[in-house]
Protein backbone atom coordinates (compact mmCIF):
# COMPACT_ATOMS: atom_id res chain seq x y z
CA UNK A 1 0.00 0.00 0.00
CA UNK A 2 1.11 3.75 -0.80
CA UNK A 3 1.39 5.26 2.45
CA UNK A 4 5.26 6.19 2.68
CA UNK A 5 5.91 9.45 4.19
CA UNK A 6 3.72 11.34 2.22
CA UNK A 7 1.52 12.75 5.12
CA UNK A 8 4.87 15.49 5.08
CA UNK A 9 3.26 17.31 1.84
CA UNK A 10 0.22 18.21 4.53
CA UNK A 11 2.58 20.97 5.69
CA UNK A 12 2.65 22.32 2.05
CA UNK A 13 -1.47 22.57 1.24
CA UNK A 14 -1.21 25.12 -1.80
CA UNK A 15 -5.14 25.59 -1.87
CA UNK A 16 -8.72 23.65 -0.68
CA UNK A 17 -11.53 24.54 -3.00
CA UNK A 18 -15.29 23.89 -2.94
CA UNK A 19 -15.30 25.17 -6.47
CA UNK A 20 -14.33 22.99 -9.18
CA UNK A 21 -13.26 25.52 -11.87
CA UNK A 22 -10.90 27.26 -9.14
CA UNK A 23 -9.89 23.56 -8.76
CA UNK A 24 -8.19 23.48 -12.61
CA UNK A 25 -7.26 26.62 -12.19
CA UNK A 26 -5.22 26.34 -9.04
CA UNK A 27 -3.67 22.69 -10.46
CA UNK A 28 -2.81 24.39 -13.91
CA UNK A 29 -0.63 27.10 -11.94
CA UNK A 30 1.43 24.20 -10.85
CA UNK A 31 1.38 21.73 -13.19
CA UNK A 32 -0.42 22.72 -17.28
CA UNK A 33 -3.51 23.77 -18.56
CA UNK A 34 -5.66 20.70 -18.59
CA UNK A 35 -9.67 20.30 -18.91
CA UNK A 36 -11.31 18.80 -15.55
CA UNK A 37 -15.27 18.21 -15.54
CA UNK A 38 -17.08 15.94 -12.95
CA UNK A 39 -18.08 12.53 -13.81
CA UNK A 40 -20.98 12.72 -12.05
CA UNK A 41 -23.37 14.68 -9.66
CA UNK A 42 -21.93 15.69 -6.04
CA UNK A 43 -23.02 17.39 -2.85
CA UNK A 44 -20.35 19.12 -0.66
CA UNK A 45 -17.55 18.93 -3.27
CA UNK A 46 -14.33 19.61 -1.72
CA UNK A 47 -10.67 19.43 -3.44
CA UNK A 48 -6.65 19.79 -2.12
CA UNK A 49 -3.54 19.80 -3.47
CA UNK A 50 -0.31 19.93 -1.47
CA UNK A 51 2.60 20.27 -3.56
CA UNK A 52 6.57 20.86 -3.08
CA UNK A 53 9.04 21.04 -5.64
CA UNK A 54 12.60 19.98 -5.23
CA UNK A 55 15.51 20.43 -7.38
CA UNK A 56 14.45 18.68 -11.10
CA UNK A 57 10.88 17.21 -9.42
CA UNK A 58 7.55 17.78 -8.12
CA UNK A 59 5.99 16.29 -6.06
CA UNK A 60 2.09 16.68 -5.08
CA UNK A 61 -0.69 15.19 -3.68
CA UNK A 62 -4.23 15.68 -5.13
CA UNK A 63 -7.98 15.25 -4.19
CA UNK A 64 -10.79 16.29 -6.52
CA UNK A 65 -13.40 13.76 -6.72
CA UNK A 66 -15.20 11.78 -9.40
CA UNK A 67 -13.62 13.89 -12.36
CA UNK A 68 -12.51 13.41 -15.69
CA UNK A 69 -9.04 15.01 -16.59
CA UNK A 70 -7.73 15.76 -20.38
CA UNK A 71 -4.53 17.00 -21.47
CA UNK A 72 -3.83 17.44 -25.06
CA UNK A 73 -0.27 16.65 -24.24
CA UNK A 74 2.14 16.05 -21.52
CA UNK A 75 4.18 19.61 -21.48
CA UNK A 76 8.02 19.38 -21.10
CA UNK A 77 7.99 16.67 -18.13
CA UNK A 78 7.14 12.78 -17.21
CA UNK A 79 3.92 12.82 -15.10
CA UNK A 80 4.15 9.63 -12.95
CA UNK A 81 0.48 8.70 -10.95
CA UNK A 82 0.13 6.62 -8.01
CA UNK A 83 -3.28 6.79 -6.24
CA UNK A 84 -3.05 6.96 -2.32
CA UNK A 85 -6.51 5.67 -2.05
CA UNK A 86 -9.06 5.09 -4.74
CA UNK A 87 -8.32 4.59 -8.33
CA UNK A 88 -8.01 5.77 -11.86
CA UNK A 89 -8.32 4.95 -15.31
CA UNK A 90 -6.03 6.54 -18.20
CA UNK A 91 -6.49 6.37 -22.32
CA UNK A 92 -3.26 7.60 -23.52
CA UNK A 93 -1.59 7.22 -26.81
CA UNK A 94 -3.62 3.83 -27.96
CA UNK A 95 -2.63 2.54 -24.39
CA UNK A 96 -5.49 2.18 -21.17
CA UNK A 97 -3.88 2.31 -17.91
CA UNK A 98 -4.84 2.45 -14.54
CA UNK A 99 -3.53 3.13 -10.99
CA UNK A 100 -4.26 2.53 -7.70
CA UNK A 101 -3.06 1.79 -4.46
CA UNK A 102 -0.31 -1.00 -5.98
CA UNK A 103 0.52 0.26 -9.78
CA UNK A 104 0.78 3.92 -11.11
CA UNK A 105 0.94 5.12 -14.63
CA UNK A 106 3.52 6.88 -16.09
CA UNK A 107 3.21 9.57 -19.07
CA UNK A 108 5.72 10.72 -21.33
CA UNK A 109 6.05 14.64 -23.04
CA UNK A 110 4.14 14.99 -25.92
CA UNK A 111 1.59 11.95 -24.94
CA UNK A 112 -2.14 12.93 -24.76
CA UNK A 113 -3.66 12.24 -21.46
CA UNK A 114 -7.33 11.21 -20.55
CA UNK A 115 -7.55 10.14 -17.21
CA UNK A 116 -10.96 9.07 -15.01
CA UNK A 117 -10.77 9.44 -11.48
CA UNK A 118 -13.08 7.34 -8.55
CA UNK A 119 -14.95 9.43 -6.00
CA UNK A 120 -12.35 8.77 -3.23
CA UNK A 121 -9.37 8.86 -5.06
CA UNK A 122 -6.06 10.82 -3.92
CA UNK A 123 -3.61 10.90 -6.19
CA UNK A 124 0.35 11.50 -5.67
Amino acid sequence: MLSMGFSALDQCRLFVSEDVEETRMRIAQVMQPHRLRPRGRFSNYRAHMDFVRLPFVGVGVISFGEMVLELEEVEDYHLIIFCRRGEARFTSAGRDLQSNDQIGACFAPGEPVRGEFSADCEQV
